[in-house]
């Protein structure tokens, strides 16, 4: 199935359980999706929803606090985290805190599908695992859960909990990833993790040790992190376990190794987090005897383990089956839908037309079209996004460690732009490093495995990496721009296509407004491997690809430095005029409001069954809360009023003073008596879509007539100079402009008229100069819309003429009804600008309709000026 038209396209943005993804077809209905989904996942995601609108009750003080903190609070440079990594972290303390989770068997009460047994769950204590999509920040997750736990075991008594930490990995160069992370508490310090000392009347003091593979000091009593790795051979059940598992069997316990045992005569708890778990995905495992282990020993002491936390892309055994401890999923089609990854992109049919397989022994001969095309794509790549800042990778996966060198040689041999370039890898099939292959020595492969980790630097040559795979998970690297296949992948090879691209999925550019793709390009074998993605619901886009085809990737605006001098422009920043006072929400009396009464309506039992309150703007639901009727809560019920509002008129404070006001309106005011919130009947007419309008408008109504103010004073608060804007990208454009007359290389219009209007400035007698305003330029103005409330306006272009003028163009095709307020916040702008500074400011508004009935393109701007001012007044006259 697609995703639904109602999707939110933004990485933030909270989605709503009735728009997610789920296998099959549309014509299956609820009940068949609950049954497409990893069993628990429906009915989870479905309770955290509802609980998260309700502002997250029946939970310590401590996590709701963490919980405010992490997602409800600004952080410092916008920083916000993903809404995969958000609803990942709700999920696992819902069922610890809200539900009193603590046995697998509890689990059986969210199985959709009807046929889980409690014989499922292997463990006798409690795992959790959550899926997340390559690329979507995972190790954030762990360390928010981390923190969690150490402050639900300091602050509560009673705490079950731990500060105590084993963080497992499936390989060293994860290890060595997390030691960046973790080692020093980076990842705790660098992103907002821990509260500022004071938030929520507490000290946030977090000191663990952190204690590194194969160097321990000792272990104190709490506060520990230990990170090893692990792996997936059979133990003896005979055998001792050793503490620490390296990449080959480790068996004997001497020099700083310590046994298993040890952690539990030193500590009293421990939480066990599980990174990249599938590796963990059977009882015979070595990583899960180990953790048995930790569990018998605590069992011994009158305790058990509390929780084991997996993280993972895929959490599946062997045989393709989903572990049965999923309790949250956020899938790639989701991820990409919400570009927190990069969109793949694959040639076209017609450009893999032109590719054959030539008949030779020699490897990259065999492939030579192929990785041509790949190179080609990555030229490209290179070029684009080194005007960003940035240094794009090819990646090129081949199907044997001897063929390596092989494709390195020609690589080098064949483009001078990979000349001393490329770095090679040997792995095996399974993805670790092949220490038989490479020839290298213990020290050689750890410098090996650091410079993996740093391909991304600028500071090093390599622009292209080889490898049999490179690793099946822990490679992030981000800068990979172009994957190319040239090895087949079979059943038995247990990779799944995520696998196989994410390592080129994560984003380079982290918190900024770029378009990013990554192109994959492979053999027939490899592309239909890639292709079978698609019964994940992922959409494939496919473009042109190859010496005809337009540059892959996004469209790079940037100044053109030989026009700075000649057509460089500075714009005016004035200070806001229209503002809203918050304070003033205070005054609001709701006895004095007009509104069209409500009567209340009598629902039958069966009516009453299934709440749910919309929230719907601009035929986009934005939010949405099932009310249960037989626990109906009148505080969630006027929170998601208090939210709607808020969220629509961008209210960023006093939220409880109007959720006071909104209780006494619908308690009091609204249906004509007072009513009893927590009554099935008024919570099932406060459903219905005109008593939710009638809300809403009311309260939009009089908050922007109490809130929103005209100052009618202005003054230059600074300058825009346009030559400082740095280069950025838009969406790729088939269509644009390489004006003469503007200092950007190119004019990307919103609209086949804007662009055709962009020709006419670059064509006209009489004007020197023009941008149009991208709206990375920051060239804005607020204004009132229609319904009272403040936002933001950015025109189209800004003009100067040779006479001196300065023009601020606004373009139009279809009007819509906040267009006139918009033109006459215009000029009033143009007006404030002028007695700010010592230019002239004019406005000018060009509808396409107008523009169209000129037939002629003019010669000048001069000649539009008169005969649009006429347009602009008749069509005042006739509205």
């Amino acid at each position: 199935m697609g995703l639904d038209k109602n999707f939110p396209r933004h990485p933030h943005e909270i989605i709503d359980p009735e728009v997610r993804w789920y296998p099959g077809s549309d014509a299956i209905g609820e009940k068949g999706r609950e049954k497409l989904l990893p069993p628990l996942v429906n009915k989870i995601r479905k309770e955290v929803f509802d609980w998260r609108e309700a502002g997250y009750p029946n939970i310590s003080e401590v996590s709701q606090s963490l919980l405010t903190y992490w997602f409800k609070t600004d952080h410092p440079s916008g920083f916000k985290y993903y809404f995969a990594q958000r609803e990942s972290v709700e999920s696992i303390i819902y069922l610890y805190e809200h539900e009193q989770i603590r046995n697998p068997s509890e689990l059986l009460k969210y199985d959709s599908s009807g046929v889980m047994v409690d014989s499922m769950f292997e463990e006798t204590w409690l795992r959790l695992v959550v899926k997340q999509a390559t690329g979507t920040g995972k190790t954030k997750v762990m360390s928010l859960l981390m923190a969690w736990c150490y402050f639900h075991k300091e602050f509560n008594a009673d705490s079950e909990l731990s500060q105590n930490f084993l963080l497992l990995a499936p390989n060293t160069i994860v290890l060595d990833r997390l030691k960046d992370d973790i080692e020093g508490l980076s990842v705790f310090n660098n992103d907002p993790v821990l509260p500022p000392n004071g938030y929520g009347g507490r000290s946030w003091n977090f000191y663990p040790k952190v204690h590194i593979q194969d160097n321990i000091g000792s272990l104190s009593k709490s506060g520990n992190i230990q990170r090893f790795v692990t792996r997936t051979e059979k133990v003896d059940k005979n055998s001792s376990i050793d503490y620490f598992l390296g990449d080959k069997p480790v068996t004997s316990t001497k020099d700083n190794k310590i046994r298993v045992r040890d952690i539990v005569n030193n500590i009293d708890d421990i939480v066990v987090f599980n990174d990249e778990a599938h590796h963990i995905h059977d009882s015979s495992l070595a990583w899960y005897k180990t953790i048995e282990t930790i569990n018998n020993g605590l069992v011994q002491k009158g305790k058990k383990l509390p929780l084991q936390l997996d993280v993972t892309a895929t959490p599946k055994d062997q045989k393709g089956n989903i572990f049965p401890h999923t309790i949250s999923d956020y899938p790639l089609v989701e991820a990409i839908a919400q570009e927190v990854v990069k969109t793949p992109i694959l040639p076209d049919e017609a450009s893999r037309g032109k590719l054959e397989e030539n008949p030779s022994a020699k490897f990259s001969e065999k492939w030579r079209d192929y990785i041509d095309l790949g190179v080609k794509v990555w030229e490209q790549d290179y070029e684009t996004h080194k005007k960003l800042g940035k240094k794009a990778l090819l990646f090129v996966m081949v199907d044997d460690t001897k063929n390596c060198d092989d494709v390195k040689q020609y690589l080098e041999n064949t483009f001078s732009s990979l000349k001393g370039g490329t770095f090679v890898i040997h792995t095996n099939k399974e993805g670790r490093i092949d220490e038989g292959a490479s020839g290298k020595s213990q020290k050689e492969l750890q410098e090996l495995r650091e410079l993996a980790n740093q391909v991304d630097d600028d500071d090093n040559n390599i622009k292209a990496v080889i490898s049999v795979l490179m690793l099946k998970e822990g490679w992030d690297v981000k800068n990979v721009t172009t994957v190319v296949g040239l090895r087949p992948y079979t059943a038995t090879s247990n990779i799944l296509p995520e696998q196989a691209l994410g390592r080129g999925l994560r984003r380079m550019y982290f918190g900024e407004d770029q378009t990013e793709e990554l192109n994959v390009v492979g053999t027939p074998a490899f592309m239909e491997f890639v292709e079978s993605i698609k019964s994940e619901g992922v959409i494939l886009e496919k473009r042109s690809m190859g010496s005809d085809s337009d540059p892959s990737g996004p469209t790079i605006i940037e100044i053109d430095k030989e026009k700075v001098d000649e057509l460089d422009m500075e714009i005016p920043v004035l200070s806001p005029s229209i503002i809203r006072e918050f304070n003033n929400l205070d005054e609001l009396d709701v006895n004095s409001f007009k509104f069209e009464g409500i009567k209340l309506k009598e629902f039958t039992p069966e009516q009453q069954k299934n709440i749910l309150l919309r929230d719907i703007l601009d035929d986009e639901v934005r939010r949405e809360v099932r009310i249960d009727n037989l626990h109906i809560n009148a505080t969630s019920i006027i929170t998601f009023f208090t939210k709607s509002i808020m969220t629509e008129l961008r209210l960023y404070g006093g939220q409880d003073i109007l959720y006071g006001k909104l209780k006494q309106f619908l308690k009091d005011k609204l249906f004509g008596e007072t009513v009893n919130l927590e009554d099935p009947n008024v919570a099932r007419n406060l459903s219905e879509t005109d008593v939710r309008h009638v809300i809403r408008e009311t309260f939009k109504k009089y908050i922007n007539e109490l809130t929103v103010v005209d100052t009618g004073t202005t003054e230059i608060q600074n300058y825009i100079k346009v030559s400082n804007q740095k280069t950025f990208s838009v969406k790729r454009a088939k269509d644009y402009l390489p004006a003469k007359k503007s200092i950007f290389n190119k004019i990307v219009g919103d609209s086949k008229f804007e662009l055709q209007f962009a020709g006419f400035l670059d064509a006209s007698v009489d004007v020197n100069r023009f941008i149009k305003n991208y709206i990375q330029l920051g060239f804005k103005m607020e204004y009132v819309n229609h319904e009272g409330g403040i936002s933001n306006y950015y025109p189209d272009f800004v003009v100067h003429l040779d006479n001196g003028e300065r023009f601020v163009v606004e373009t139009k095709g279809a009007e819509n009804l906040d267009d006139p307020r918009k033109i006459e916040r215009l000029k009033n702008w143009c007006e404030d600008a002028t007695k700010s500074t010592d230019k002239i400011y004019r406005h000018l508004y060009v509808r396409q309709e107008d523009w169209d009935s000129l037939g002629l393109t003019p010669n000048s701007f001069a000649e539009i000026v008169t005969v649009f001012k006429d347009f602009e007044e008749k069509n005042k006259e006739s509205k």
